[in-house]
């Protein structure tokens, strides 16, 4: 398995070829990275979502420039579905989806955001498993993979959790 940083940043901060941005189909207004995003972007954002170009649909992806607003050159959207129907199994597919198209793109350093819901630690740990499986290697390429969570409390948790799975953080 390729190892996974894990770390709690603001978008302004990342340095990466990509960053990985979800949202979902029923939160609005938008949260998490994409909001940030928006923001620093002038609403590209709202703007796709109030004239129907992107919905938010599970797996749903869209990939966009940065205008050189950030120190990365793409963003890519993933459409994380309906927020009440995110399970770890749901996680877990949309990693997966995520590695698949980076792979496609050739790319090899990407942050990509922590979608977990806030869930008990009990369920925390699932949905780190779910994580580590679906951003596991990818045979015959050396990927540089960063994990980017809201605050350095859930951060060092996860870091916690990824070494007791046997992942590195």
């Amino acid at each position: 398995m390729s190892p996974v940083k894990v770390i709690a940043q603001k978008a302004t901060k990342l340095h990466a070829e990509a960053l990985v941005a979800g949202f979902f189909r029923d939160d609005r207004p938008l949260t998490g990275l994409s909001a940030e995003i928006d923001w620093i972007h002038n609403g590209i954002i709202s703007h796709l979502i109030l004239h129907g170009k992107i919905h938010g649909d599970l797996r749903e992806t869209t990939l966009l420039a940065t205008q050189r607003k950030l120190h990365t050159s793409k963003i890519l959207l993933i459409g994380l579905g309906k927020k009440d129907r995110l399970t770890p199994k749901t996680l877990q597919e949309i990693y997966f989806h995520i590695r698949q198209t980076l792979s496609q793109l050739h790319v090899k350093d990407y942050v990509v955001e922590w979608f977990g819901p806030a869930v008990p630690a009990v369920e925390e740990a699932k949905v780190v498993e779910a994580v580590l499986t679906s951003l596991g290697a990818d045979p015959g390429r050396s990927v540089e993979m960063t994990l980017l969570v809201p605050d350095e409390d859930k951060a060092q948790r996860i870091r916690q959790r990824m070494q007791g799975a046997g992942g590195d953080a």
